[in-house]
């Protein structure tokens, strides 16, 4: 989960801070084991990753101890906080332009789940679905509710879009959720306005199909194509330069990861190992040739920029002795480690 390729940053967590404002959440302790300072609030165009992003969302839901904080921060989703995609969106002929918008550029929409619409007898469904990939991971989350979150989070927040898009409120006819909160059943009705159904398969928000056809009061053709251009230009660039492969790399690079294994890695992606090596496979590599590469890179480094030891260069990049390392150092480009710095070193 989370394996989004959209950057963030602190701009998209600011509709969250009043959220925590309001409820009188501890600032602190929902930014704990992430590198998101309270400083960073005064600055919006700060990075933030993903791993960062679920942690926060993780720390919220366990301090509000109720899935329910899900629908208030999606509830707080605001459309000019989403780039180009949200002015897009407010320049939209019809809220079934701006939906098809959102299904054509999943990237930038950053839903986590598959988004799809249905039209039918004069119902248009949107669903929300969970990613193959992310079942076991969700499967493995115990009892801390972060899927119920999730839920209710995504489902407020497509809402709060439709509302925000068509400058007004379309009375839902139902709407549909994965998780069994059952006990506060007359909340959810009373948010949605309408009968929520469960332990449904899927998350469903259903309306009536006029309003998807109804002329918005923002509608700007010209300005709409030239958006909706930028943002099919944004989702290509984004889908190429974050490929799987490459947050894998981002990942075994990283100063801080030292655990050379697939395990680790497919844990902090939140995938399983069998999904990270067929994610990796499809891009045409495997996850021994990134580890490989990477190592490689990374003593280059070492034996041209530092005095460092061979051995502790070789500790350094997961083998258990100077020999191990020298004999794969040898196999990846033909001469040893030692050979390597002392051609490379003035």
């Amino acid at each position: 989960m989370f394996n989004t390729t959209k950057p963030h940053t602190i701009k998209d967590f600011l509709h969250h801070y009043h959220v925590i404002n309001t409820l009188e959440l501890d600032l602190t302790k929902c930014l704990a084991d992430t590198l998101i300072t309270e400083s960073m609030f005064d600055h919006p165009e700060h990075d933030v990753s993903n791993q960062d992003l679920f942690t926060f969302y993780r720390n919220v839901n366990q301090l509000y101890d109720n899935a329910y904080i899900g629908i208030l921060m999606g509830e707080s989703f605001c459309l000019h906080s989403d780039g180009v995609l949200g002015l897009a969106h407010c320049s939209a002929i019809n809220l079934n332009q701006a939906i098809q918008l959102t299904i054509d550029h999943p990237i930038l929409a950053d839903l986590e789940f598959d988004f799809s619409r249905i039209t039918q007898n004069g119902q248009t469904t949107l669903r929300l679905t969970p990613k193959a990939e992310d079942i076991l991971f969700f499967q493995n989350l115990d009892n801390d509710n972060i899927f119920d979150f999730l839920c209710n989070y995504k489902t407020a927040g497509i809402y709060k879009a439709i509302r925000e898009i068509s400058l007004i409120s379309p009375q839902l006819s139902s709407v549909k959720l994965m998780h069994n909160d059952t006990i506060q059943r007359v909340k959810y009705e009373h948010f949605f306005g309408c009968p929520v159904t469960f332990n449904a398969s899927a998350n469903e928000i259903v309306f009536l199909e006029k309003y998807l056809t109804n002329p918005l009061a923002r509608s700007d053709p010209i300005t709409f194509k030239f958006l909706q251009q930028k943002c099919t230009q944004l989702e290509h660039s984004l889908d190429k330069k974050n490929s799987f492969t490459n947050k894998v790399i981002s990942l075994l690079s990283s100063q801080e990861n030292k655990t050379w294994s697939v395990q680790y890695i497919a844990e902090t992606l939140h995938v399983s190992p069998r999904t990270l090596k067929r994610k990796l496979e499809l891009e045409g590599t495997c996850f021994r040739q990134l580890m490989n590469n990477v190592k490689l890179s990374l003593a280059k480094v070492q034996l041209t920029n530092s005095s460092l030891k061979i051995s502790t260069i070789a500790f350094s990049l997961g083998y258990r002795n100077s020999t191990s390392f020298t004999q794969a150092f040898k196999s990846w480009i033909g001469i040893t480690p030692i050979r390597y710095r002392n051609e490379n070193t003035k």
